[in-house]
């Protein structure tokens, strides 16, 4: 670009680019909740609802868990990063 290039041809292009930014920043903020959700779904709530497989351990049981809260809480921290598209 050069000096001569309109402001609104500027103001179009920023918009573009934080359009861009959103999209990525709320795909990766869905990415990480559905982690979330699928570890939860896979490591708690197949040991609680199957009664013939063995139970896990203390570890699993607790990590599971922690590893979920962390993946929607990174998910829900990223959308601060979202910028204004005006």
């Amino acid at each position: 670009m050069n000096d001569e290039t309109p402001d609104r041809v500027h103001h179009a292009l920023n918009k573009l680019k934080n359009r861009r930014w959103n999209e990525r920043i709320k795909s990766y903020a869905s990415f990480s909740n559905s982690l979330g959700l699928g570890v939860i779904g896979f490591g708690v709530l197949r040991f609680v609802s199957d009664n013939e497989t063995e139970r896990p351990s203390g570890w699993v049981i607790a990590g599971a868990p922690g590893t979920a809260i962390l993946c929607v809480a990174a998910g829900s921290y990223i959308l601060g990063y979202l910028r204004s598209e005006d």
